[in-house]
């Protein structure tokens, strides 16, 4: 996730863990055929959030 730099700018905010469109596409194979220049579809994104809600008892983020 090297746009603007916020690999290396969210941990410095407390941010524990960063997904980015590459961990989505290991995650969900499928979304690789649905990469467009803006990424992959946020459906993919909320997919993960909610799996990560209902195994973790942590807070999370998601970011445009």
């Amino acid at each position: 996730m090297m746009w603007r730099n916020l690999v290396n700018y969210l941990p410095l905010q407390g941010v524990d863990v960063v997904y980015d469109q590459n961990f989505l596409m290991k995650e969900y194979p499928e979304a690789k055929s649905q990469l467009t220049a803006w990424g992959v579809p946020d459906e993919y994104a909320f997919k993960l959030a909610k799996n990560c809600s209902m195994s973790q008892t942590s807070r999370y983020s998601l970011t445009s």
